[in-house]
């Protein structure tokens, strides 16, 4: 793995960063797929920031009956790519990316499962319009 930047991570980058969360179940070391970073935002001043879905290998997710989530492999294990859970993260010195690349395939399912749980966080925050 190699030290970050706000320069050198990408979408779909996977990166290993410490994460400090509200919940215990966040707490600690964790892998993100990046799926946004403000320095290749035009339309935002702010470049130190990412947004990541965090990467679980608790197989429990491999029964779950969730529309949100995406298998892949990290270090020869079965991993989850939970597109339901996104975090926004400080890029830091100690936030690594990892050299493996996700397939195609892998990018095109985490693009489908992330749309399919936004347009119903859209369909939900619809319903409540006044």
């Amino acid at each position: 793995m190699k030290k970050t930047s706000q320069n050198n991570i990408r979408p779909f980058d996977i990166f290993y960063k410490e994460y400090k969360g509200e919940y215990d179940a966040t707490n600690g070391k964790h892998y993100y797929v990046c799926i946004y970073t403000q320095s290749l935002d035009g339309h935002n001043r702010l470049i130190s920031d990412v947004y990541g879905i965090m990467v679980t290998s608790n197989m429990k997710y491999e029964n779950l009956p969730n529309d949100y989530n995406v298998k892949i492999e990290i270090n020869g294990r079965p991993c989850f790519a939970l597109c339901d859970k996104l975090f926004r993260l400080k890029i830091e010195d100690t936030m690594e990316v990892k050299e493996q690349k996700l397939t195609n395939y892998q990018k095109s399912e985490i693009i489908e499962k992330f749309n399919k749980f936004n347009n119903e966080v859209k369909r939900q925050m619809g319903e409540h319009l006044l």
